[in-house]
């Protein structure tokens, strides 16, 4: 669907609606998780929102418009059916980051520019 659409560059504002980056099509350097931390495990689900948040909220994302993979979705066993009103652990990430001091007014990022 065009809302799941993939792209790159400073992300930041359109990951706020949702999680955009699957983290099983992602490579990441390892001094991302030194410096911003892993997923947060206090999270029964949406920690890949909350680490997308964190990463995009100060990084760039290179994107290749190639498929790479082919996933699958709407399995039984998925997280986001396990737990109902899988909005309240967005919010708790929303939470989060708006805590944490780093972002500016308009609710982006202070020290990165934001694409549109």
């Amino acid at each position: 669907m065009d809302k799941h659409a993939k792209s790159g560059g400073h992300i930041f504002r359109k990951c706020l609606p949702r999680c955009v980056i699957s983290p099983s099509a992602s490579l990441l350097h390892r001094s991302l998780f030194d410096e911003l931390g892993t997923f947060d495990e206090d999270l029964p689900a949406g920690e890949d929102y909350d680490l997308w948040l964190r990463i995009c909220e100060t990084e760039p994302v290179a994107f290749v418009p190639e498929p790479q993979i082919c996933k699958y979705g709407g399995h039984a066993d998925q997280l986001s059916r396990k737990h109902w009103g899988m909005d309240r652990f967005r919010a708790r990430a929303l939470e989060k980051i708006i805590g944490s001091g780093r972002l500016d007014a308009g609710i982006g990022p202070l020290h990165a520019p934001c694409s549109s």
